[in-house]
């Protein structure tokens, strides 16, 4: 049965379409969980973790994760991610074909032809003192990008740490992008460019009966390109779990923010989460839907 549902949640999510034209990119390497508690991706309960916060897939049952997002036909997204044991692997892949180039003259576009992006970023995870009270983990990021007629190859490497404090709080440590090799930006099918400047990232969670409230703060060493703060809530009744976020950063001494939702069910193993996250950009205004399954293995 629960495979079942899991090949039919993966059909679904295959041909879930959403109405707007680009994908923020910030939340490109997060889940729908995540995304839906204002991008507090430290503690996601499934295998995603691998994406912000390695050391936690420690805490967690072997499990894999599917995560889509197909808009408007043109950018394909895919999220895949898996734990097994002291290991956490995961791949990014987004892509956008055929996008038409040319000039503006006199008030009329003349084609030259077409292009397109592709983008691809691997993780690789080990836990490095599992039984310890605080474990460990490094991961090592490689990311391929092949954008019109020019491509780059990079890494670097993520270190992170989480921590029990009492039954009701956990709180986590991640420094990321550490020995950047190669190309030091990750060109996304967006059009837009994400630079890695070293960061930290210090994540919190608190427990209370079915609330549970989470806390991140990112310090970025390059301050002029994002100061984020982020918060979330989660309410749990029966096999729901009610989701609530908010996201702030400052880039380019502009002050922004986003409010988020989402909603999750919990079945035999089975998570299946949708969240949303409205997007403000100078051309467009958008709702991006995001939505994760995972299932233990």
């Amino acid at each position: 049965m629960k495979y079942i549902v899991m090949i039919i949640t993966i059909i679904g999510a295959l041909n879930f379409g959403v109405q707007n034209s680009y994908l923020d990119p910030s939340i490109m390497n997060i889940n729908a969980y995540s995304l839906g508690i204002g991008g507090v991706s430290a503690f996601a309960n499934d295998s995603t973790a691998i994406f912000d916060n390695a050391s936690y897939l420690i805490k967690q049952n072997n499990n894999v994760a599917v995560s889509y997002l197909n808009l408007m036909g043109e950018i394909d997204y895919i999220n895949i991610s898996m734990k097994l044991g002291d290991y956490g692997f995961g791949i990014l892949r987004n892509q956008i074909m055929d996008n038409v180039t040319g000039t503006d003259q006199n008030g009329k576009f003349y084609s030259k032809g077409t292009y397109g992006y592709s983008n691809n970023v691997i993780y690789l995870s080990k836990a490095l003192n599992n039984d310890s009270e605080m474990p460990l983990a490094i991961t090592l990021k490689v990311f391929y990008s092949n954008i019109y007629e020019n491509s780059a190859l990079g890494a670097n490497i993520n270190l992170s740490s989480t921590y029990k404090v009492t039954d009701r709080i956990m709180i986590s440590n991640v420094i990321k992008n550490i020995l950047n090799y190669g190309q030091d930006s990750i060109f996304w099918s967006t059009g837009t460019v994400e630079d890695l400047p070293v960061s930290y990232e210090f994540c919190m969670k608190y427990e209370w009966q079915d609330i549970t409230l989470f806390g991140k703060l990112v310090y970025c060493k390059d301050i002029t390109t994002e100061n984020t703060k982020h918060f979330g809530l989660s309410y749990r009744y029966s096999v729901f779990e009610f989701l609530v976020g908010y996201s702030e950063y400052v880039k380019d001494g502009e002050l922004n923010f986003t409010l988020n939702g989402g909603i999750g069910v919990r079945m035999n193993g089975i998570k299946l989460d949708y969240s949303y996250k409205p997007v403000s950009q100078e051309y467009y205004s958008s709702l991006n839907h995001f939505i994760t399954m995972s299932f233990e293995i």
